[in-house]
């Protein structure tokens, strides 16, 4: 979804000529005063006028200069002596406007134009200034009528400098008020009576020329800017000139100059900032930060996009800070994380909602439909975004219709109305015009992108070309344009072509994510994608091509370059891999098929599957230590809508034999049959929705459960799988670090997170969180596997204590606990451990990376561990790719919400595994089959999953199975004892009204 390229500062469009009546009428009392008076502009200015601009000046030079506290202590200590004096009331009045204190200075203000007053100079500068403050806080009513006060007492003061300046500064304040035949009428009035050989006031005159230049088709607008610019800076008019360059760099970035958007307005920002001149600087952010989208240079856009929000807000600018969340949303939406641009859009639309332009109403009703359009319902959002492109084009607003046009197209590309689509395109790109060229190479991919569906090759490789050039090095639309001309290339037949074009779109997108800041924005790099209908840019149709043709071990190559890259950068990091600091384009940073499968072992094999939307066929790569073989197997889109259901039968302890056969058929029959006898161990590295299927509980072509033959585990990539499994293993006495039973503080506390438009996270709040008391007697059992373990319970079990722990003198890590998972963004995800110490208790997935582990195992003993949100080419980002990131080389998590009680006998299972000299997926797989065959239901034998490497074994003393005489038959008759206790303990709670306590329990 394309960006907002609104300009909260610039000029709008012209408006409908009939309406002048109607304009003038509104106007009348703020224009026929002046006008009487423009007969005395040519008399004498007194000396009092010349001296309240030189206060002004004063105040101005003193913020420039950071020298405001000795000036404000200047006129505080006039004031003490004179509390009259109105050059003092004047200068703090200016130094409280330049510094956005609106209430001191409107103080102020109503003391120095108190009834009964004298009409001076100071009174005027007073009306002036507060006028501007009005218009910077785009109050275009309020910022008018004082203007108009200014220029009536400036005219009668005969101080045509103040004229002037009210003047044109009421003409902006009627453009913002759609008053175009009112405002023109300012302004013409104002450039006529410049004062003679006023250097200072034609410097400003000449930028604002400039500015109602950048109307459309005015091609010398920036050059007149840049010509004000010059001339206001050697008058000394510092902000003056920093707003002829915005004007400028404005005009520029219309036109498509990514340099002026890119490098200029950078500096035009800093410079304001130089000057303490919030308003310039949020100004020039903000549209920095919306014209960036368009080339995909995400992490500069959300940057200056948040930072013009701050400064929106410490200005009172409810108009400019909208604008900057609405296109943070759009940022969201491109990067295809709706769930993070929620919150944006919802405080986009409350806050353009206050004004009653239409460029902000047209703007709040797309926001609605792109949140219905995240809603699925794609009715209503079609419905807003017509609602959006009549209100935008009522108010002359090109840009916008331009931008209500794209989002239907978006919509109609989703239902497959090609057609409609491509009209809706075709609108876009008109109306854009000379006024947002820079988003124009965007219409023109998503118009190949059309062509492409619609089967006309020719005319799509046509919009590709004309889109190119404007693909510059900081986007991924030159990955977006290189994938869809692979394609091409492979309908035409040529395979070769089609590779080496895939190839080099691959390094085009490494290379812009490398330019992204942030794990989140970086994840999601191949999430992001313009298309609709197919965001997978068809790379599944290619790669089975490439299958097909013989190309086997480089179409691995290309899917594994987008798989886990930013898992892998923070493996390669804690490697003290040089440069893996950022993502390295090269190829060379994803293992090879050579590589994996030396690294596999002869036991070892790893199934990779490659899938796409829409039809496009499944790929499955077989590598074991010999060889590597590609196989097609059935489209996910006839299996995805199998998955749910059966994990809904595990989970409700149904019969799954029938949907595991029919599943375990499509994905695994073919691979099965291929494998040597040898293999004992899988390695399965899911893609899209395989994510969620519990591969261990799939049945084989024999009739058996997966686990029955084979020890599984599941990895992001057949690189991170190869880095795991090179890990040199630890050979020294085993500790484990047990978390159990943390103490959750008291229920319905306030929230401890908020979501970026203020409102309370409530996935974050502490009621509902209740002790887990079998998770005590979890911890306590586990522990007695090694000599030398830790325990911590209760208050000792908090996150504070995680992070002071030295961690990497522990082979085993084990959470009894509960956990929170949001499967729609991974900031909201965390364990649950004990608050303190600073500390909220809620562990998130940063907080985990950023831990030093050297840890064979984690055991994550909470509900939904091993979910998350499923990202395209990242894959599931929750709590255990944050684990292998911090030096975990396995982690054994679970798949659905666990019982507290009916966990603990898996466990034990599980660790008496390990105390066998099994090897943790070998623990795993004796677990399951003895919770079988002892009748457990499946919503236990099936509930965990191991991530990351398979064969790790962490060599358990076999003491701590062995009964060493009378004291453990003692121990063991007390066991018996305790378990009978519990027994009846939980008979007694399943009786009718008891429910048993989960581990993730609604906290509503």
């Amino acid at each position: 979804m394309q960006k907002y390229a609104g300009s909260p500062g610039g000029p709008p469009p012209p408006g409908c000529p009939c309406v002048w009546l109607r304009e003038l009428s509104l106007g009348c009392v703020r224009s026929l005063l002046p006008l009487v008076l423009l007969g005395l502009m040519g008399q004498t200015l007194p000396p009092q006028a010349d001296s309240a601009r030189a206060v002004v000046r004063e105040a101005l030079h003193a913020v420039e200069s950071g020298s405001v506290p000795l000036a404000e202590a200047r006129w505080r200590s006039v004031l003490r002596r004179n509390p009259a004096d109105r050059a003092a009331l004047l200068g703090l009045a200016s130094l409280a406007r330049y510094t956005y204190r609106a209430r001191a200075g409107d103080s102020l203000v109503a003391m120095l134009r108190q009834h009964p007053k004298t009409l001076d100079g100071y009174g005027m500068r007073a009306a002036l200034g507060t006028g501007v403050a009005w218009w910077e806080r785009s109050r275009y009513d309020s910022a008018a009528a004082w203007l108009a006060v200014a220029a009536t007492e400036a005219m009668a003061l005969h101080d045509s400098a103040a004229a002037v300046v009210a003047l044109l500064e009421g003409a902006r304040s009627e453009y913002g008020l759609r008053h175009q035949v009112l405002a023109d009428s300012l302004r013409v009035l104002a450039v006529r009576f410049v004062p003679r050989n006023d250097r200072e006031t034609e410097a400003y005159v000449r930028c604002a020329r400039a500015w109602k230049g950048l109307e459309p088709h005015a091609a010398r607008a920036p050059q007149t800017a840049d010509s004000a610019a010059a001339f206001a800076e050697s008058v000394g008019l510092r902000r003056v000139a920093t707003w002829c360059r915005a004007i400028a760099a404005e005009g520029r970035s219309w036109a498509g100059d990514y340099h002026a958007i890119f490098d200029e307005y950078r500096a035009i920002a800093a410079t304001a900032d130089s000057l303490h001149d919030l308003f310039r600087a949020s100004d020039v952010r903000g549209l920095r930060g919306a014209a960036l989208i368009s080339y995909g240079a995400m992490s500069e856009a959300m940057t200056d996009l948040e930072r013009s929000m701050a400064d929106a807000r410490t200005i009172g600018d409810q108009r400019g800070e909208g604008w900057a969340a609405a296109n943070m949303a759009q940022a969201y939406y491109a990067l295809g994380d709706p769930a993070l641009a929620r919150p944006y859009a919802i405080r986009a639309i409350s806050q353009l909602t206050t004004s009653s332009a239409g460029q902000e109403i047209g703007m709040a009703h797309s926001l609605r439909g792109d949140i219905a359009v995240g809603q699925g319902d794609y009715r209503g959002a079609r419905a807003w975004y017509d609602s959006a492109a009549r209100v935008f084009a009522a108010a002359g607003f090109d840009g916008g219709v331009a931008h209500a046009a794209e989002l239907q197209a978006h919509v109609a590309m989703r239902l497959g109305a090609w057609g409609d689509a491509e009209r809706q395109l075709l609108l876009a790109w008109r109306a854009a015009g000379a006024n947002q060229a820079y988003s124009r190479p965007l219409t023109d991919y998503l118009l190949g992108t059309v062509s492409l569906h619609q089967g006309h090759l020719a005319k799509a490789s046509r919009y590709y070309d004309r889109a190119a050039p404007g693909a510059v090095e900081e986007g991924n639309l030159r990955y977006y344009l290189g994938a869809r001309r692979a394609e091409v290339a492979l309908r035409r037949g040529d395979t070769a072509l089609a590779e080496r074009i895939l190839s080099d779109a691959t390094g085009s997108l490494e290379a812009w994510r490398a330019t992204l800041s942030g794990q989140e924005l970086r994840a999601n790099a191949f999430q992001a994608s313009p298309d609709e209908a197919d965001p997978d840019m068809s790379v599944a149709t290619i790669l089975a091509a490439l299958v097909r043709r013989g190309r086997t071990e480089a179409a691995f190559a290309l899917a594994e370059r987008r798989r886990a890259r930013e898992l892998l950068d923070h493996i390669l990091r804690g490697k003290g891999v040089a440069g893996a600091d950022t993502t390295d384009p090269s190829p060379k940073r994803s293992a090879a098929a050579p590589s994996v499968r030396r690294a596999l072992g002869d036991s070892v094999a790893l199934l990779e599957y490659v899938t796409g939307d829409g039809g496009e066929p499944t790929t499955l790569f077989v590598l074991s230590r010999d060889t590597v073989w590609g196989l097609a197997i059935a489209a996910v889109d006839s299996l995805a809508p199998l998955i749910g259901p059966f994990r809904a039968v595990l989970e409700s302890n149904g019969n799954p034999r029938t949907l595991g056969a029919q599943l375990g058929s499509a994905l695994l029959a073919s691979a099965i049959r291929a494998l040597p006898e040898r293999i004992s161990y899988l390695i399965v590295v899911p893609d899209g929705a395989l994510h969620r299927l519990p591969f261990d509980a799939l049945l084989m072509p024999d009739g058996r459960y997966l686990f029955e033959r084979f020890a599984v585990s599941v990895a992001p990539s057949a690189t991170v799988a190869m880095e795991l499994l090179t890990r040199a293993p630890r050979v020294d006495p085993v500790r484990i670090l047990a978390f159990g039973d943390p103490w959750y503080g008291p229920e319905n506390t306030t929230s401890v997170d908020n979501a970026p438009d203020g409102s309370a996270d409530s996935s974050r709040t502490r009621a509902g969180l209740q002790r887990l008391p079998a998770s005590s007697d979890e911890v306590q059992l586990v522990a007695r596997y090694a000599p030398g373990s830790r325990v911590l319970q209760q208050s000792a079990a908090s996150e504070a204590q995680l992070k002071r722990e030295p961690l990497g003198r522990y082979q085993i890590i084990h959470f009894a606990t509960h956990a929170l998972v949001d499967e729609t963004s991974p900031t909201r995800t965390s364990l649950a451990l004990t608050p303190g110490d600073g500390d909220d208790g809620f562990v998130r997935p940063g907080e985990l990376s950023s831990l030093t582990l050297a840890a064979n195992l984690v055991v994550l003993s909470a509900c939904r561990t091993a979910t998350g949100r499923l990202v395209r080419g990242e894959g599931m980002l929750g709590l255990t790719a944050p684990l292998l990131a911090a030096g975990a080389r396995s982690v054994l998590a679970t798949q659905w919400p666990i019982g507290d009680r009916a966990t603990v006998p898996f466990v034990t299972r599980f660790y008496d595994g390990l105390a066998r000299g099994l090897s943790v997926a070998g623990a795993l797989r004796a677990a399951r089959i003895n919770a079988m065959r002892a009748g457990a239901p499946s919503a236990e034998w099936a509930a965990f999953a191991l991530i990351g490497d398979p064969t790790v074994q962490v060599h358990l003393p076999e003491s701590s199975q062995k009964d060493t005489g009378p004291a453990n038959r003692w121990l063991g008759a007390g066991l018996f004892a305790a378990i009978l206790g519990l027994a009846f303990l939980w008979w007694w709670r399943q009786k009718p009204g008891r429910i048993e306590q989960g581990r993730n329990r609604d906290p509503s």
